[in-house]
């Protein structure tokens, strides 16, 4: 009866719920198989499946060291076992084979308690079995049938044996019933007597229920007498086993103290000296290994630095770190009262050694949210950012370089030379004129990017949305930065006032802009060109020189003859994140879609030295919130101060191409 076995069913449904895979299918049902075999549903209702509901899981091919999830409900109705199971996404390739239908059979292990031959089917009645594990089986132990015992024995001998086991408690069972059938029956000729006819002597059926009882009770005290010597037997036996084991042991130990000890003593006094020789040495292998396991831990200590792994918790959890600020400034709280920045900065200060506030964890967001940005631009990494401690600052400004003077003077008293540092003379040879420094005023203005987020205050909707206002915060602000740089306070572009002089409103006050000699005729590599002459010696070195031309002006260059000759341009430095499309006369070519359409009077490229223009910057990245009643929305603003200007005013640093006026 203690035999193990398995009964295979088609897992009926199959669905994916998040991580989890839920399957449903019966186990066994009360239909009688192919063979005979059937399981009653209240088999299982005896208390065969409280142990295995103590730890439900579920197993693969029937291997306890292989499990892949759990059985989340296991009921019997009328049909049969019913069970449902949640197969995890760790299950690896179960996983996948269970959803696709490979796999495509559940399989349970049983015990069986009480169990019935059916000798018209010759097959099996399980009427109490107890359940040991459910699986997911790649190949069903009988591929014939659904359930089979006689296949669950390995040999004829072992089937006959339980066949007759299973015989036997039937007729046990049997000879209870006969035997009660038989106490009870009325005696000889009261068949047909009532009951109220039948009359007894008193006397009689006192003697008949002593003597009744008197046999119960010597039965009952002859079976604890019996049961009581067998109890004695068997812990005497035991007893007796644990005691001549205990000896046998206690025996080899000493025996194995006895020989060790002795081949130690014949050591030492074979030779005292190679004793100690071997002592010497067993103590230098110790101290080498204790050495060389030292290392080992302190390289284990080192295992994060040696792989170039951050041990900064907010560079390792970057994107839990922005949702935890920009949550906490679109519900205009503190990172620390929402539950997600608590749970975050509980998560930095308890499983790492470096403390992070909430300050250094806004500036890392804000910084990063820099970084964004300036992936997105074109124009602005060509040129110098300085850093600003207020909104205006004058800085001295030295002109350009003079000539070096020779002179024989070699101490104080004698020809005092000039500075060479200078404004170059209009004229070859020009006299020197000494150092001659200016100030130059610099000035930053304040360019902020909206986001919105409508009335919500729950954190769960709140957070998947934050990503998407980040980005719309971050690509305004990349579009406003090259549009000011490249229109600035022009009509050329979206800021018509209170932005910078961008490189257009530059090229225009100096006077250093050409006109086409048609209104919208092409771009042509000899139009650069001739923008690069007006440069004068800035625009000698043309890897100082770069041209910025619009969309439109560059698929007319790519059409032009002389841009498409392989002596004049390269495409093998070509940068996307850039916006370098190639290079003509040595030059870069970069293309920007800040330049206003095509009209009349309208810029369409321009050359430039940018070594003339710098970014005054005064502080990083901010972001601040504010929540509009009227509108039912929360604003997040992100805002930075910046600016663009030149170093040496109306220095040939830009010259300008646009279309004929109208």
């Amino acid at each position: 009866m203690a035999r193990v076995f398995k009964l295979n069913s088609v897992i009926k449904s199959v669905s994916e719920d998040g991580d989890q895979l839920k399957i449903v299918g019966y186990a066994s049902t009360a239909d009688t198989d192919r063979v005979g075999d059937v399981i009653v549903p209240d088999a299982w209702t005896k208390g065969g499946l409280d142990n295995y509901l103590k730890n439900p899981i579920l197993l693969f091919n029937h291997n306890y060291s292989q499990p892949i999830g759990r059985a989340t409900n296991i009921e019997v109705d009328a049909r049969g076992l019913k069970i449902e199971a949640s197969i995890s996404k760790s299950a690896g390739p179960t996983y996948g084979l269970v959803k696709d239908g490979v796999l495509s059979t559940f399989s349970v292990g049983f015990t069986t308690r009480d169990v019935d031959y059916n000798q018209q089917t010759d097959g099996y009645i399980i009427r109490d079995a107890e359940l040991l594990e459910v699986s997911v089986v790649s190949v069903p132990c009988n591929q014939e049938a659904g359930f089979s015992v006689s296949k669950s024995f390995n040999n004829a001998e072992d089937l006959n044996n339980f066949k007759k086991e299973a015989l036997k408690g039937q007729e046990e069972n049997e000879q209870v019933v006969k035997t009660t059938d038989v106490e009870t029956a009325p005696k000889s000729g009261t068949e047909n007597v009532p009951p109220e006819n039948i009359v007894m002597n008193p006397e009689e059926l006192q003697a008949m229920i002593a003597e009744a009882t008197a046999k119960a009770l010597a039965a009952s005290k002859a079976a604890d007498e019996k049961a009581a010597k067998e109890e004695a037997d068997r812990k005497a036996a035991a007893e007796a086993t644990s005691q001549a084991v205990t000896v046998a042991a206690q025996a080899v130990v000493k025996t194995m103290e006895e020989k060790l000890l002795a081949d130690f003593e014949t050591r030492v006094k074979t030779n005292e000296e190679d004793f100690q020789k071997t002592f010497a040495e067993m103590k230098g292998d110790f101290e080498a290994k204790s050495q060389e396991l030292q290392a080992m831990a302190a390289s284990k200590r080192m295992f994060s630095d040696r792989d170039n792994v951050s041990s900064d918790p907010i560079e390792k959890n970057y994107a839990e770190a922005e949702t935890a600020v920009l949550l906490s400034k679109a519900l205009r709280v503190g990172v620390n009262d929402t539950n997600f920045g608590k749970k975050l900065m509980e998560k930095f200060n308890t499983h790492s050694t470096v403390t992070v506030g909430t300050d250094r964890l806004e500036t890392t967001v804000s910084t990063s949210i820099e970084k964004d940005i300036e992936a997105q631009l074109i124009l602005k990494p060509l040129f110098r950012e300085i850093l600003m401690t207020s909104a205006q600052m004058s800085f001295p400004i030295a002109p350009d370089s003079g000539y070096a003077e020779i002179t024989s003077a070699t101490t104080a008293s004698g020809a005092q030379p000039n500075g060479n540092v200078d404004q170059r003379g209009a004229g070859y040879g020009a006299p020197y004129q000494g150092i001659t420094l200016t100030e130059k005023l610099f000035s930053t203005i304040k360019m902020i990017g909206r986001g919105y987020l409508g009335n919500e205050t729950e954190e769960d909707a709140i957070i998947p949305i934050l990503p998407i206002v980040k980005d719309a915060m971050v690509r305004s602000h990349a579009r406003g930065i090259e549009n000011m740089i490249l229109a600035g306070n022009t009509n050329q572009g979206v800021y018509t006032s209170g932005a910078a002089n961008g490189l257009l409103k530059f090229a225009s006050t100096a006077g250093r802009t050409i006109e086409t000699d048609a209104n919208y005729s092409k771009l042509t590599a000899a139009n650069l060109f001739s923008l690069r002459k007006l440069m004068g010696l800035r625009g000698r070195d043309p890897r100082n020189v770069v041209y910025i031309i619009s969309q439109d002006a560059w698929y007319q260059l790519a059409e032009d003859p002389e841009f498409l000759n392989a002596d004049q341009v390269t495409a093998s430095n070509a940068v996307k994140l850039t916006g370098t499309v190639g290079r003509i006369y040595n030059s870069d070519v970069l293309v920007c879609d800040e330049f206003a359409p095509a009209g009349p009077g309208n810029y369409f490229a321009m050359a430039l030295n940018a070594s003339n223009f710098v970014v005054p910057r005064l502080r990083g990245m901010t972001v601040e919130s504010e929540y509009s009643v009227d509108r039912q929305h929360t604003l997040l603003v992100a805002s930075q101060r910046l600016g663009f200007d030149e170093v040496i005013p109306n220095a040939p640093s830009v010259v300008g191409l646009k279309f004929k006026a109208a």
